[in-house]
């Protein structure tokens, strides 16, 4: 379960990686020049994204070992920390609070979640792996930025967003968190 867990992590990051680098140029195609600052929000929602999504698979110990009456109790303790956050970040930073607050509360539900659900069934994620990702995330996700800010949109929001997802893979593979054969045999695997 845990080395599942980590190439899922690992992937859903490297989705958020694409769509905060592609934002840009998104947000100027599909909508008028009015909406350009939404794509500042894109990053922030997508990192919300990525702590949902392993909020909803980190329960498997809970679910597992048959406590689902526990899964409100996390919801409760992730819905007051949503207030609060809102309460303290959307009155001073407006949309952009909000954002942020939205990830930090997935954020709690995925380490709420993983701390009851360790309790009751061990599953072993290896911090260093997602060490890993964090840093390939960060420098990709820099280096793409800074990149894609080089030239006028188009060709800079290409070479930003290959460069950036290149580097993470390529971050990632130094750092043994998967290989090319994972890689290939993930890419290849037919849907069921």
């Amino acid at each position: 379960i845990g080395a599942l867990f980590t190439r899922y992590a690992a992937l859903c990051v490297l989705l958020a990686l694409g769509v905060s680098l592609a934002a840009p140029l998104a947000v100027r195609l599909l909508a008028t020049s009015n909406y350009a600052s939404a794509a500042g929000l894109v990053p922030i929602v997508a990192l919300g994204w990525v702590f949902n999504v392993l909020a909803e698979l980190s329960d498997v110990g809970i679910l597992i070992a048959k406590k689902t009456h526990l899964k409100p109790r996390v919801a409760a303790a992730a819905a007051v920390i949503a207030v609060l956050l809102q309460l303290a970040l959307t009155p001073t930073f407006g949309i952009y609070g909000a954002a942020t607050a939205t990830a930090l509360t997935y954020c709690a539900l995925f380490a709420i979640n993983m701390v009851v659900a360790r309790r009751l069934y061990r599953f072993v994620v290896r911090g260093r792996d997602f060490l890993a990702i964090t840093v390939a995330a960060v420098t990709s996700y820099a280096l793409g930025f800074k990149l894609s800010h080089c030239w006028s949109m188009l060709p800079g929001t290409l070479l930003g967003t290959t460069a950036g997802a290149v580097s993470y893979v390529g971050i990632l593979l130094i750092a043994r968190v998967t290989t090319i054969a994972e890689i290939a045999a993930t890419a290849l695997r037919k849907p069921a």
